[in-house]
C-alpha cells in the first residue's frame, strides 16, 4: 500500500488498522506528532527530506542488491563529501544545510503529489490495475512558465509514474493523451496549483489526525470506489 508515514503522520485511517502492529515506541510518537501533523508536514519534508531521501535510497539498494546502485550513491557522497572539504571548517555545516533545505522545496512538491488522493491496501491494491492505481494516488502540479524549471519535470507526476523511464522533456507532450485516456475510461486527472495541492493535503491532514485519538474505533476497510 502507498501509506506508510506512521508514526509521523496518518495519511489514511486505514493505517488505524494495524495501529497495534506499531511497537510501543512508535505508537508513543504517533500520539505525540500525529495531532502535529498539520503544522510538521512542510518542515520536515524540508528540513530532513533530502537526508531521508539519501537513507532510503541507499537502504533499498543494499535490501535488493542494487550493487550498481550503491555504488552510484558512494560516489556522490565522495564528491559532496571532497567538495565540502574545500571550504573553511566553519562554513562546511552551514552550506550542507543551506544546499539540503534549498532541495528540500522540491520534497513538499513530491510529497503532496501523493497525499489527500485515494488510498488503497495491499489487498485492494492487487485488484486494481496500473493505470487505475497511478491515476487515483497521484496528482500534477500546475506550473506557469518562471517557475516551469525548477520542478525538473516531477510536475507532471502523474506521467512521471506511468513512464518512470520517458525523458522529462516528453511529459508535458503525453499529458493530453493521459487525459484523455482518463476520460474515456472515467478515472479522475488530478492537477492543480502547487498552492492548492498544499492547501488541499494540509486540509486533509488537519481533518484525518484526530483518529489518533480514537484507538479503539474499529475502522472497516473502505471499498475501492471510496
Amino acid at each position: 500500500p502507498q501509506f506508510n508515514y506512521l508514526p509521523v503522520f496518518l495519511v489514511s485511517k486505514k493505517e488505524m488498522k494495524n495501529f497495534g502492529d506499531l511497537s510501543k515506541l512508535e505508537q508513543f510518537l504517533a500520539k505525540l506528532l500525529v495531532p502535529l501533523q498539520y503544522y510538521t508536514l512542510i518542515p520536515i519534508s524540508v528540513i530532513i527530506g533530502r537526508f531521508n531521501l539519501h537513507i532510503i535510497s541507499m537502504v533499498y539498494a543494499l535490501k535488493n542488491k542494487k550493487f550498481h546502485d550503491v555504488v552510484g550513491l558512494l560516489m556522490y557522497c565522495a564528491w559532496f563529501g571532497t567538495m565540502m572539504n574545500i571550504l573553511p571548517a566553519q562554513e562546511r555545516i552551514p552550506f550542507l544545510f543551506i544546499a539540503y533545505i534549498t532541495a528540500g522545496i522540491l520534497h513538499v512538491q513530491l510529497t503532496i503529489s501523493h497525499l489527500a488522493t485515494d488510498a488503497f491496501t495491499a489487498e485492494e491494491d492487487e485488484k486494481l490495475q496500473f493505470f487505475a492505481f497511478q491515476m487515483r494516488t497521484t496528482r500534477n502540479i500546475d506550473c506557469s512558465w518562471w517557475d516551469d524549471w525548477f520542478h525538473g519535470g516531477l510536475q507532471y507526476q502523474i506521467e512521471h509514474h506511468l513512464f518512470p523511464q520517458m525523458p522529462r522533456h516528453y511529459l508535458a507532450k503525453t499529458k493530453p493523451l493521459v487525459e484523455e485516456l482518463c476520460k474515456k475510461h472515467d478515472l479522475p486527472y488530478r492537477s492543480t496549483s502547487l498552492s492548492g495541492a498544499v492547501s488541499e493535503c494540509l486540509s486533509d491532514l488537519h481533518s484525518i489526525r484526530h483518529f489518533i485519538d480514537d484507538l479503539a474505533y474499529p475502522h472497516e476497510i473502505m471499498p475501492v470506489s471510496e
